[in-house]
């Protein structure tokens, strides 16, 4: 190849590249520690789950847990990291088992978590229109909880069948 091609070919990867990485941001948000032992047990189901996917690469998944607010059921679903489109206000998170736990506004419960003073620096996408979302399913678990317990009432593993 002559210096001219090589150096349009480098040109034309780097701006690609740049295009790719352009989406990506960082968003502080604060750490949470965990006051109820027993979320443990669930993260490991969920952990679990995950780890029965051909391609289970913990430091590139969180996993959420929001709060269904007509059932008041806690929902924890697991997601790519670049997937994330939007953290929400006032999330909170901690590390299990080298995955990022995103904690949504809705679930911060003080039963269940303690706000901490330190923050960590997590990557989001941003939203971009002439992208089409991707529509690869998510793990899911949906667990209730009264009377300082965990009770399953639903769960969606997609890689149980490997």
């Amino acid at each position: 190849m002559n210096r001219l091609t090589i150096y349009i070919l480098a040109s034309f990867l780097c701006v690609i590249s740049c295009n790719c990485f352009a989406l990506k941001r960082f968003k502080y948000i604060n750490k949470l520690e965990v006051k109820e032992s027993n979320i443990y047990q669930i993260l490991d189901s969920v952990v679990a789950c995950r780890k029965k996917c051909p391609l289970y690469i913990p430091e590139n998944q969180y996993i959420f847990i929001s709060k269904d607010s007509i059932t008041t059921n806690y929902i924890l679903s697991v997601g790519f990291q670049n997937k994330v489109i939007d953290l929400g206000k006032n999330s909170g998170c901690f590390i299990y088992k080298k995955h990022l736990v995103i904690v949504m506004h809705s679930a911060i419960n003080s039963h269940l978590f303690i706000w901490t003073a330190k923050r960590r620096k997590v990557i989001y996408n941003t939203y971009n229109p002439n992208i089409p979302p991707n529509v690869d399913e998510q793990d899911c678990f949906i667990f209730a909880y009264t009377n300082n317990q965990f009770t399953k009432k639903f769960r969606y593993c997609r890689c149980d069948g490997y």
